[in-house]
């Protein structure tokens, strides 16, 4: 999360890009994530707590009017970490490549977040 501006630009397809770019290195650590999610130990937390910056630069995007303001931050969140674990699956499966995942990942979330690359 570290690539997540604390401001936003207009320019949200190159910062997703390069988030999702750098998240696609953790897909196979974290596949225990996706085989038994919702454990109610303390790795939930510590996800959520990671995620904390993808949804204050959700938030922001909002106020400023580049995503849609009609979905909750949280749901723009859920959202994208959602396709993050569908690609990371794919990708174990060789079904795409970690280039095909981040583009993948950033047009779905795009569209669905109000904004067109």
């Amino acid at each position: 999360m570290a690539r997540v501006p604390e401001e936003p630009t207009p320019d949200v397809t190159t910062v997703m890009l390069g988030v999702t770019e750098g998240l696609m290195a953790l897909g196979p650590r974290t596949i225990f994530l996706r085989v038994v999610p919702g454990w109610g130990n303390s790795l939930d937390t510590q996800w959520e707590q990671a995620v904390i910056p993808l949804a204050v630069y959700f938030h922001k995007l909002q106020a400023m009017g580049l995503v849609r303001g009609d979905q909750p931050a949280r749901w723009l969140t859920a959202s994208y970490i959602g396709l993050l674990f569908a690609a990371w699956d794919e990708m174990a499966e060789g079904e795409i490549g970690p280039n095909q995942a981040t583009r993948l990942i950033v047009q779905t979330w795009s569209a669905g977040a109000g904004f067109e690359q």
